[in-house]
């Protein structure tokens, strides 16, 4: 899925499918755990609502409510992004590895550097930084791609720990910058910031966005106001 989210990207047709996990950011939460979410495009104010309806052995039932409309129920399998990845049928192979040390807060802890290459000849070229430290579980992505048409530069990174105000109270977020453009016939720069937390049910807490494809550009912003998390 994810992939086929960036395919999506590089022909401009969606936005970036960010942020991406390691861990399951619905994962170890029993049904009712909600998160609300008040969204702003341009000056267009929408709200949603996740809650978890079910979880199965493999799967999870999450059902989005916004006004005015017909809830929406999906089920859902969680798939880490690395796993996602590496998995029959993606294009890509693991190729190199090692380790080493990042900063999160006021430490230095251990991660696992990764690369994935295509299975077949291409500049295409992910390097993927993980440690269990992080929320979420990803401390940096550096994706690069290019063809005779088209070039593509990602990166994803964890900049340090923010604490916000969120429904009321004081929250410690992960703040992660991404930034990515795409040259094709138009270019498209994307700039990004996310604040996640493993404490609010689907991770992400506030999102602010700015799109610009050649000199248009849309901006959006996402924060949640009030969440659940119950117990399985």
């Amino acid at each position: 899925m994810i992939l086929v989210l960036l395919a999506a990207f590089l022909a401009q047709q969606d936005e970036l499918p960010f942020p991406v996990y390691e861990r399951d950011p619905w994962g170890g939460l029993g049904a009712g755990s909600f998160v609300t979410r008040l969204s702003v495009v341009g000056k267009v104010r929408s709200e949603e609502t996740l809650t978890l309806k079910a979880v199965d052995k493999d799967s999870k039932t999450l059902v989005a409510t916004r006004p005015g409309q017909d809830d929406d129920e999906q089920t859902i399998k969680f798939v880490a992004f690395t796993d996602g990845l590496a998995a029959p049928g993606s294009g890509y192979q693991q190729g190199g590895k090692s380790n080493r040390q990042v900063p999160i807060g006021d430490k230095r802890v251990k991660a696992l550097v990764r690369e994935f290459i295509p299975t077949q000849l291409a500049l295409d070229l992910w390097r993927i930084t993980t440690t269990a430290e992080a929320p979420g579980g990803i401390y940096e992505i550096v994706w690069k791609a290019e063809d005779d048409v088209t070039k593509t530069d990602v990166t994803y990174t964890l900049k340090g720990l923010e604490t916000l105000k969120v429904a009321g109270a004081p929250l410690e977020c992960a703040k992660i910058d991404m930034a990515a453009t795409e040259t094709k016939k138009k270019k498209r720069k994307v700039e990004a910031s996310y604040w996640i937390s493993e404490k609010v049910p689907g991770f992400l807490v506030r999102s602010r966005v700015k799109d610009t494809v050649d000199r248009v550009t849309t901006e959006t912003a996402m924060d949640v106001v009030k969440f659940e998390s119950k117990k399985p």
